[in-house]
């Protein structure tokens, strides 16, 4: 040992370096200021003059974690330094507690670099090497014959020397005694040390010993801090963290007066005025380069020195601290008490100490910062799992223990399944579905049990049903499976069948149906009422109908709306139920109650959308738009976004009801959007046709060809959301001039109703598009026969289908029949709410008396149409939404002119305004003598220039000229624009 003092001999200067280092370590890398200390400083000062005056002193300095305890004692230690004390110091430590005389060691190595200039000094170490054994000889038990009276193996004898080399050397110099984190301290060199300092309280001796230990650590050795305490030179020195004043200190010297004025609110708040997270804080500004006005954000430096408080307390603290961060708010004493299995008094001991580290505040975490670094301090998947039994012994809610096990990712015990589960509903109806599927697929590796274990897929698949149906797919074999086996309940059998419907598998979706069947599911004997209720959007599933009227598929008694809450949440049902429902007050007293008791969710999801539908298709559309809107937006915020789709297709079907075209366009866009096109399944045709009906009116072919190009799955046609995508197509065709294919697809439409027995015109009207195609192809007594028979099909709610029938059958009849047709679809349509179709009657009946020399009447409707189309259209002009609807609205020939038509291939309205054109007027002088607007002259010009092959106006006489005397029309002129159609 006394080589290696030798070897470690070191100037005085060498020792103030190693002295700063020291500081800096201890401080984890941060240098600190001395600020809210000058009282404790003032007081070692007054000691140390006392001691200078051979009165021997000695101090306790107590404080929390990082309170300054350290550099309080090197500071004063400096300055000691600096006036020719000799500092004399040791740390103890936790890893060194059980070392006898190890602080006693690091006390006489320190002396070395002052023995190189003091003799004394030089005879300390010596007797020190002399007197304390070497690590091998403490590890030797005493021999009976060589029994000790001190602890550690060192006799009486040597302590004594090694206390009067100490005392020689204080008759040169003070000698001051540091001992950092002395709670620490081996038994062995407190004894030493209690030796020396009552020896010194003997005689005239400039000692001064000074201890730091922390406030929250439990004393291991009592008897040495009480004996401090009680000797009659000892104090102790309490140190408490920094006030908001004092951390200003600190930011104004580093940052500046101005900066710290700004900040220091924010960092004292983070900090709880622990200077060692101050200095962090600070190290996190400069490192991130922060602007003049940026402020403070706790970064990679908060989070050690967080760390390095919690590692230098009690590992009881440590503990409660992660407890804490693991559990949150659910954190209560008795659940942390059983958590880190200590007792209520120790608990609150530890609490008290957080608060006092400024990690906590009122119970809680001081910032999320301060938890995040908690948590970032370990693994914590033991803790959660412990977290996990201990809230569910204690009776906490099953949500809060099922994130604790799916934090842990292993499960243990039977109890786990239930919770899980639980939790999982609760999540679904908390619109939760990541929480609810990760529960779920936890909850799969508890049990063995295949009926269990096929419920829990079902309910997986009805979470991630309500973000995107094709999430679903890869379930579907494995459910039918189960299904095929009697290992799913009934409820989620039929929800399983919907899900085979949506993706055209009818034939599994048969399958299974008659499975439940045989297994006498639903508790009936029989078909199952589900499977006749889906037969009517798959028709297929129904097999061979007997003739008749359209009836009711209910023949169990079943309310429509229970049957579609367990079927499945198709937008293809909401059509369906209006076939089973009947029309007037019964109808819609049931549809309001339904909107107001029933929650949205997944079960009563269909319900709410045919309740909506069934006020559409009752003319109540401001009802059904105020319920959509309100369904649409509950959707949002349960971010169901399944939900939203169907919601938002479901208001663009009611903006064509209203004739609010741009706005259905708008929504059949965002539906097509929320939900990919290929997840819609068979159920694409409803979103298509509404977005392509809407494109079409306003004149948009491209973008209504576009979505036309949208690949729908065969299918569909299987189906009834067939229907309404071939009514749509038709019409996109019909406006393009494609007059047979668009005949085709209406009179497909027509065949598939009749063959299904839905032949219901107030919900599919095929022959009004057929009957317009017919009279575009000079078949007006096809198309007039058409009319007639819808007319007569139609029911006494079937206003607006009405209306544009009779508006329709008006073209084809003579100009007498015509007026009154006009004003009976001008009663009918007011009644239904279509204002885009009521101001095509108005132009309609403005026109007729314009023809028959009523001008002003004829300007009046013509201004009503005007006022009416501007309500429901895009177009700044004005213009009708429908542009092609009224082009084909005036392809009905007279008797008399029909192979001119045929020969021109120009409708009336386009040869009057293109007379006008060819005269020299403008199109808004031609909007004007016609009775139309601006935009559909334009219209009108344009199908002119492509059918006569020319593109300036100077042409149009000359080729006019065959056309107009195949016509009849040779003196058409400004004077009888009056009589364009």
């Amino acid at each position: 040992m006394a080589d290696l003092f030798e070897s470690s001999r070191v100037s005085v200067r060498a020792c103030s370096t190693y002295l700063a280092r020291r500081r800096l370590s201890r401080c984890g890398g941060l240098v600190m200021s001395m600020v809210e200390r000058d009282s404790e400083l003032k007081a070692l000062r007054d000691l140390f003059v006392r001691c200078n005056e051979g009165n021997s002193k000695a101090a306790l300095i107590t404080g929390d974690v990082a309170s300054g305890k350290t550099e309080l004692l090197h500071s004063f230690a400096g300055e000691a330094v600096s006036q020719g004390a000799i500092f004399l110091q040791a740390t103890a430590s936790h890893t060194e507690s059980s070392l006898p005389l190890g602080v006693i060691g690091q006390l006489v190595s320190s002396a070395a670099p002052f023995a190189e200039n003091d003799e004394s000094t030089r005879r300390l170490i010596e007797a020190a090497a002399h007197s304390v054994p070497s690590p091998e000889e403490l590890n030797t038990p005493p021999s009976p014959n060589n029994a000790t009276n001190s602890p550690g193996g060192l006799e009486i004898r040597n302590v004594s020397r090694l206390a009067e080399a100490l005392f020689e050397i204080s008759k040169q110099k003070p000698v001051i005694i540091g001992i950092d984190d002395v709670h620490f301290a081996d038994a062995a060199s407190l004894e030493v040390l209690l030796y020396i300092l009552r020896r010194a309280s003997l005689r005239p001796t400039r000692l001064l010993l000074l201890l730091t230990a922390c406030a929250s650590r439990q004393l291991h050795h009592p008897r040495f801090h009480a004996e401090i305490l009680r000797y009659q030179q000892g104090h102790q020195i309490r140190l408490h963290m920094l006030s908001q004043e004092g951390v200003a200190n600190i930011l104004a010297e580093k940052l500046g007066a101005r900066t710290a004025r700004r900040l220091t609110p924010v960092c004292y708040e983070l900090s709880g005025g622990n200077p060692l997270l101050v200095h962090a804080l600070l190290e996190d500004y400069r490192a991130a380069g922060s602007a003049e006005l940026a402020g403070i954000v706790p970064g990679e430096a908060f989070g050690r020195a967080v760390s390095a408080c919690l590692y230098r307390s009690a590992p009881l603290t440590l503990d409660v601290a992660r407890a804490m961060a693991v559990m949150g708010q659910h954190a209560s004493p008795a659940v942390l008490s059983d958590i880190v299995e200590a007792d209520p008094d120790s608990l609150a001991n530890v609490i008290d100490s957080l608060h006092g580290l400024g990690l906590l505040s009122s119970g809680q975490f001081r910032d999320a910062a301060v938890r995040e670094a908690v948590l970032r301090s370990a693994d914590h998947s033991d803790l959660h799992s412990q977290a996990a039994r201990v809230l569910h012994d204690h009776g906490a809610s099953a949500t809060i223990v099922a994130k604790h096990l799916v934090s842990t990712g292993r499960v243990e015990g039977s109890w786990t399944a239930p919770v899980l589960r639980e939790a999982s509903e609760q999540a679904l109806a908390d619109d939760d579905i990541e929480y609810a599927v990760a529960w779920l697929r936890l909850a799969c590796r508890t049990t063995s049990n295949v009926r269990e274990l096929a419920a829990i897929k079902a309910v997986i698949a009805r979470a991630k049903w309500r973000r995107n149906p094709d999430d679903v797919l890869p379930h579907l074999p494995e459910l039918t499976s189960a299904a095929m086996n009697n290992c799913l309940a009934s409820r989620n059998t039929n929800a399983l069948v919907g899900y085979l419907l949506w993706f055209g598998q009818a034939d599994q979706a048969l399958e299974v149906l008659e499975a439940a069947e045989r297994q006498g599911q639903n508790g009936a004997k029989g078909p199952n009422p589900i499977r006749t209720l889906l037969g009517w959007a798959h028709p297929r599933l129904l097999g061979p109908r007997q003739a008749g009227p359209v009836d009711s598929p209910l023949e169990h008694g079943s309310p429509v709306a229970h049957i579609m809450a367990a079927a499945h949440p198709s937008a293809i049902l909401t059509q369906v139920a209006l076939l089973t429902q009947n029309t007037g007050d019964d109808a819609l007293y049931s549809a309001e109650q339904t909107l107001r008791d029933f929650r949205l969710d997944d079960h009563n999801l269909a319900t709410l959308m045919g309740a909506v539908v069934t006020l559409v298709h009752n003319n109540k559309l401001d009802r059904a738009r105020h319920w959509g809107d309100l369904l649409y937006k509950e959707a949002i915020n349960r971010r169901a976004p399944l939900w939203q789709a169907l919601f938002s297709n479901i208001r663009a079907f009611i903006a064509i009801r209203q004739g609010r075209m741009a706005t259905a366009e708008k929504l059949a866009r965002e539906a097509l959007t929320l939900v990919p096109p290929k997840s819609w399944g068979v159920a694409i045709g409803s979103p298509v046709s509404n977005m392509v009906l809407a494109a079409t009116a306003l004149g948009n072919h491209n973008e209504a060809a576009t979505f036309l190009n949208i690949p729908v799955p065969e299918a569909m046609f299987d189906t009834v959301a067939a229907l309404p995508y071939l009514q749509a197509r038709g019409a996109h065709h019909l406006a393009m001039n494609c007059t047979h294919t668009a005949l085709y697809d209406f009179q497909t439409c027509g065949d598939l109703t009749a063959k299904w027995r839905i032949d219901v015109p107030g919900l599919v009207p095929w022959r009004t598009g057929a009957a317009q195609a017919w009279s575009v192809l000079g078949r007006t007594n096809r198309a007039r026969d058409l009319l007639t028979e819808q007319l007569t099909r139609l029911g006494p709610a079937d206003s607006r289908v009405r209306g544009i029938s009779l508006r329709m059958l008006a073209s084809l009849s003579d100009s007498g029949e015509r007026a009154r047709l006009l004003t009976e679809a001008v009663d009918a349509l007011k009644e239904s709410g279509d204002r885009f179709e009521l101001g095509l009657a108005f132009a309609d009946l403005g026109l007729g008396d314009g023809a028959r020399g009523d001008e002003d009447r004829g300007r009046a409707q013509a201004r009503g149409s005007y006022t009416t189309l501007r309500e429901v259209g895009p177009e700044p002009t004005g213009a009708p939404p429908s542009r092609e609807v009224e082009t084909a609205r005036h392809t009905v020939p007279h008797q008399s002119s029909r192979g001119a038509e045929r020969n021109s291939q120009l409708t009336e309205a386009e040869i009057r305004v293109a007379v006008l054109a060819a005269e020299g007027h403008s199109n808004r002088q031609i909007a004007a003598k016609l009775f139309i607007t601006t935009s559909t002259v334009e219209q009108h010009l344009t199908s002119v220039y492509r059918k006569l092959q020319t593109n300036r106006r100077t042409d149009l006489s000359a080729k006019l000229q065959s056309a107009i005397q195949g016509r009849g029309l040779e003196g058409c002129s400004t004077a009888s624009g009056n009589e364009a159609g």
